[in-house]
């Protein structure tokens, strides 16, 4: 949104792709601080390819109107600057980790990757049993990697309250963790 208050969602679903698709044997994912700089920057396919190392780049923007998301994302050639593939997802907000796991699964395809039955059932492994705790989750995660001293304890508020809404989202309990190092 032009206000910038959905930012932590869109962070927090761009962190949680990169991690699930980092356990992907034979796929290289850039980490997260390397990716995330180039947010809000103006940079050309061929730019980015060069200063990560990279032959492939996954873009996608996230629109959220009420409960409705449409998450859209595109798969790059850095050579060529060409689409490889793009895709549209319109769900809502419930079915956040079903389009989670689409675009993990379209990922693989389109970059021809062979997955094992177990690398296949992790990847679709769904983190949380409810949106609201995972929600909760995304706005502690966007939080706590500011790192500033009031972020950080607001991020313990958000980690707590998706904790007490789902008390079985490890993830929840790990970024609590986290603060606490």
């Amino acid at each position: 949104s032009p206000e910038h208050d959905q930012e932590y969602f869109c962070d927090g679903i761009a962190e949680e792709l990169i991690n699930v698709l980092t356990h992907i044997d034979g796929l290289r994912v850039v980490a997260r601080m390397s990716s995330f700089s180039f947010k809000g920057k103006q940079s050309n396919i061929r730019e980015i390819g060069r200063r990560l190392g990279v032959g492939t780049v996954l873009g996608g923007s996230i629109r959220k109107a009420d409960r409705q998301l449409r998450v859209t994302v595109q798969l790059t050639s850095v050579e060529g600057e060409s689409a490889l593939w793009s895709e549209r997802y319109d769900r809502t907000l419930e079915e956040i980790f079903a389009i989670q796991d689409d675009v993990c699964m379209s990922i693989v395809d389109h970059l021809k990757v062979i997955l094992g039955r177990a690398e296949r059932l992790d990847l679709v492994r769904h983190r949380a049993n409810d949106h609201e705790a995972y929600n909760l989750y995304l706005k502690g995660r966007f939080l706590f990697n500011q790192r500033r001293r009031e972020s950080v304890r607001k991020s313990i508020e958000y980690y707590s309250q998706a904790a007490t809404v789902d008390p079985s989202f490890a993830l929840a309990y790990v970024g609590l963790a986290e603060t606490y190092e």
